[in-house]
């Protein structure tokens, strides 16, 4: 991406305050009450590997924070993404509103599938990385959709043939879990509060925990009863007409 079209994009789409270089209100929920991001201290298994997993939106990183049953207290950070004037240009973006979504299944099943998979299964997967390449590793942030178990039932079925291409396209946005702002590089990370500014936290508890954990469940659950219908017409159609749209196997032709 040009650095003119990444400063248009870092200023239009993301910064909330756009003078003096980029700031990005970042909102990241978490049930520690002593959390801070630190570079490399993350998951390698995340959507998009180890990084510092946010939201532009506080309603998001509510429900993510308050995944969890066992517990009825959790926090809301609030960081203020500060991109210097002199480096916005410079800054790499992976956007996957910008790519097909074949490239946003290609970084899931590269970093959350493992060798333990089924073994036709991780051997087609390991096949359709390579074929639509997404090395995460090289962008300072990236920002696109969040992913949970329901997803990983539509990518099974897609490796399996079991569903098409196009059916899992519609499929993954269901039941939408929002989008996530993820700060990857180590300069990236330096961007994130001055150490002299304390960050600002919400407490999330009892009744007010339990609904956010609710509103979570209520939505995972209606975007699994969706993939059901819209899985089970694509099956019937494709009974019908005999023709079962684009599979896994089409694409590793």
């Amino acid at each position: 991406m040009h650095a003119e079209v990444i400063l248009l994009k870092l200023t239009d789409k993301y910064c909330n305050d756009k003078s003096a270089g980029g700031v990005v209100r970042l909102y990241h929920g978490n049930p520690d009450s002593c959390f801070e991001p630190v570079y490399g201290g993350g998951r390698d298994y995340h959507d998009y590997g180890n990084a510092f997993y946010c939201t532009r939106n506080f309603e998001d990183a509510a429900e993510w924070a308050c995944l969890r049953k066992t517990i009825d207290t959790a926090y809301v950070y609030e960081y203020e993404f500060h991109i210097p004037k002199d480096i916005m240009p410079k800054v790499e973006i992976l956007d996957f509103d910008d790519l097909d979504t074949v490239y946003w299944l290609s970084a899931l099943l590269q970093h959350r599938v493992d060798e333990d998979y089924r073994a036709e299964l991780y051997d087609r997967s390991m096949a359709f990385v390579e074929k639509f390449p997404t090395n995460c590793d090289k962008y300072d942030i990236i920002y696109g959709w969040r992913a949970n178990d329901r997803h990983f039932a539509i990518i099974r079925d897609f490796l399996n043939t079991l569903i098409s291409l196009e059916t899992a396209k519609k499929a993954i946005m269901y039941g939408n879990l929002g989008k996530q702002f993820v700060v990857k590089s180590e300069r990236a990370y330096s961007w994130l509060n001055d150490v002299n500014k304390p960050v600002n936290k919400t407490v999330l508890s009892g009744a007010e925990y339990k609904s956010w954990h609710n509103g979570y469940i209520d939505k995972d659950t209606k975007g699994r009863a969706d993939y059901d219908d819209i899985a089970a017409e694509a099956r019937k159609l494709a009974r019908e007409r005999d023709y079962r749209g684009t599979t896994i196997l089409d694409l590793l032709r």
